[in-house]
């Protein structure tokens, strides 16, 4: 985190560090429930994101099912009273989807000629996520693993 002490942030980093931390919040409130619910999001993402690239008809429903599979479980986790420990392990959850999360937001912006963000974006949003910190911190998955793209930029990986 020390690349947020180096520079200014836009808004659109402050938007993005916010939803991070009320990820990791939700986790620390869900507990076990919540690590459950992000194992099994971190097991369906990418065969999702794989389906959705092959035509998509599938991926929705396939999806709808599992995410509901996935949630029904989930419950399952939550105890009548949650205990300091589960509370930690939900919030390192929350930690983890939630950077997952901000990646894949900070790196959806439309591409226009191998240029990221693409110009035809109005100005006040193309500055923001032009100089945000953590859009550039993540500039390395451009050319990282398949299935660290498959998480967080699904359209950007060879089919």
């Amino acid at each position: 985190m020390g690349f947020l002490l180096s520079s200014n942030i836009t808004w659109f980093d402050g938007l993005l560090i916010t939803l991070w931390g009320a990820l990791v919040a939700l986790g620390f409130r869900k507990g076990l429930s919540g690590l459950a619910w992000v194992l099994g999001l971190l097991l369906i993402w990418p065969v999702i994101t794989a389906l959705g690239g092959r035509g998509g008809i599938l991926a929705l429903p396939i999806g709808l099912l599992l995410g509901f599979l996935i949630s029904w479980v989930a419950q399952r986790f939550q105890p009548s009273e949650l205990e300091l420990w589960q509370a930690l392990l939900g919030a390192v959850s929350g930690l983890v989807v939630g950077g997952l999360t901000v990646a894949a937001l900070a790196l959806s912006f439309p591409i226009q000629l191998g240029s990221y963000p693409g110009a035809d974006m109005p100005s006040s949003l193309y500055d923001a996520v032009g100089n945000s910190l953590v859009q550039r911190s993540l500039s390395f998955v451009w050319g990282g693993p398949v299935l660290l793209k498959r998480y967080l930029v699904p359209d950007q990986v060879s089919r």
